[in-house]
């Protein structure tokens, strides 16, 4: 990554909640951190009508730092743009701007341009980039000052369904190259889940156990709970995408995909990107008699911006097979529910029974492995021991650890390592064409077994368990 080379990061949809409450936080303990380039600018854009000095005093308000000189130097080279990125004029009078820093600086910077807006005006924003020139990057030349690359950072859901998606990614792939675009899934960040791969391919305990011949079954979870697991003002937004293109198209599959994938060739991101598509292509949603079940909480069609007869489902599970030697007739369930008792995202692994017949020297008991991903990052696996006293009776232990608990490295939150993956241009956790169009095409196949389901309500605060 180079540390030297002046970095211009433009945001689009700054005003809102990602970025005021997320993504500044992180650029800002990167600049504090000193990983950031020193003469990195930051462009916000929106439509509200602020001035510099107040979009930085929104982004000051939202800062968890009493650190009031770096807060003063990284808010000096913070911008504000009032447009519509539905207009070109905004994008060429951006254009123009960045030029004339280009230009003060004496040599063409690194660009970012972060699309933190509704995936509906991804197509909007990609063809006023092609169209003002904002995705051309400098000519490659002998002088390496008027050289700087461009990248583009697209928030999930990407795409609506596997066809929009599929003309979304052609679009793109039109007006840059592969290596430039960078398709996020932060869950992909959480230390658990990158973990997951080491777990599996750096020990030797548990691999040789990681198939069907072991393992009875597999269900992902991802839970919202209480008050800010309701959609609340977003209703609007979410009342168009539903449980399972918000969090079950992306999250829970990538999940999914890390859980069950073959080992890759290298820790290249091509070889493992490579290896959750190969995987992603041979998920099959359950037939006949998969268990399917799509929700509402109580309430949902009161949430602003919902439409009043809305059957949009809040709460979801299904049941997924995965057609290859490793894994097929395996069990695979992804769930997630808002507005439920907890919140929680987890992957547990169940092992088959130690005695499937019921004889032997103990009773019948199952084993689980679980990769805890929130709100308490690590990993326990349930074991069985002899109770202590006279008799011989078995009582369930647990083995376990939390990387917020440990030690021996920093806890580096998901956006932070997120944005210095970018601007390495290391890709591994981020989603590669290949993974999203298959997808797609798991989702496209799940909403219609949902779609044959009758649609339950729910009281908010009722726990995952009690669900039908």
């Amino acid at each position: 990554m180079d540390t030297y080379k002046p970095l211009t990061i433009v945001i689009f949809g700054a005003t809102g909640d990602l970025f005021k409450k997320k993504l500044s936080q992180a650029f800002f303990d990167l600049y504090k951190e000193e990983i950031l380039p020193k003469q990195t600018s930051i462009y916000g854009i929106s439509r509200k009508d602020l001035s510099d000095e107040d979009f930085r005093k929104l982004l000051r308000e939202n800062f968890q730092s009493k650190d009031i000189k770096h807060t003063k130097d990284f808010l000096e080279n913070v911008f504000y743009k009032k447009g519509d990125i539905e207009d070109i004029e905004t994008f060429e009078e951006l254009k123009k701007e960045l030029a004339m820093r280009d230009e003060v600086l004496g040599e063409c910077t690194n660009k970012l341009f972060y699309l933190a807006v509704v995936p509906e005006l991804y197509e909007k924003v990609f063809k006023n980039l092609s169209i003002s020139g904002l995705s051309i990057p400098c000519a490659p030349s002998a002088d390496e000052k008027n050289y700087g690359w461009i990248r583009i950072l697209v928030e999930k859901p990407f795409g609506k369904d596997q066809i929009h998606a599929e003309m979304l990614d052609e679009l793109l792939g039109k007006l840059f190259a592969e290596d430039q675009i960078f398709r996020i899934d932060h869950y992909l960040a959480k230390e658990t889940l990158q973990n997951i791969l080491a777990f599996r391919f750096a020990n030797s305990l548990f691999e040789p156990l990681w198939s069907k011949k072991h393992i009875h079954s597999v269900h992902i979870k991802a839970f919202e709970g209480g008050e800010k697991g309701a959609v609340g003002e977003k209703g609007g937004a979410y009342d168009k995408i539903g449980a399972l293109k918000d969090v079950g198209q992306n999250h829970l599959l990538q999940m999914l995909a890390l859980v069950s994938m073959e080992s890759p060739e290298s820790l290249s991101s091509e070889s493992i990107r490579r290896e959750r598509a190969d995987l992603l292509s041979a998920v099959e949603v359950k037939e006949d008699d998969g268990e399917f079940v799509r929700g509402q909480y109580e309430g949902y069609i009161e949430e602003a911006g919902v439409n009043s007869f809305s059957e949009t489902e809040t709460y979801f599970k299904a049941e997924l097979n995965i057609n290859n030697e490793r894994w097929k007739g395996v069990p695979f369930y992804i769930e997630h529910g808002k507005a439920l008792s907890k919140t929680l995202a987890e992957i547990a692994v169940t092992f088959k029974e130690k005695n499937e017949e019921g004889e032997g020297l103990f009773p019948k008991v199952n084993n689980t492995l679980v990769f805890h991903i929130q709100p308490n990052e690590g990993i326990s696996v349930d074991f069985f021991a002899k109770k202590s006293g006279f008799l011989y009776e078995l009582e369930k232990k647990t083995l376990s650890f939390r990387y917020k608990s440990s030690d021996d490295t920093p806890f580096v939150y998901p956006y932070k390592k997120l944005l210095v993956d970018v601007l390495k241009g290391d890709q591994t956790l981020f989603v590669s064409t290949e993974e999203i169009c298959q997808e797609w095409r798991i989702v496209g196949e799940i909403m219609k077994k949902l779609e044959e389901k009758p649609l339950f309500v729910y009281p908010k605060g009722t726990a995952p368990e009690k669900i039908i």
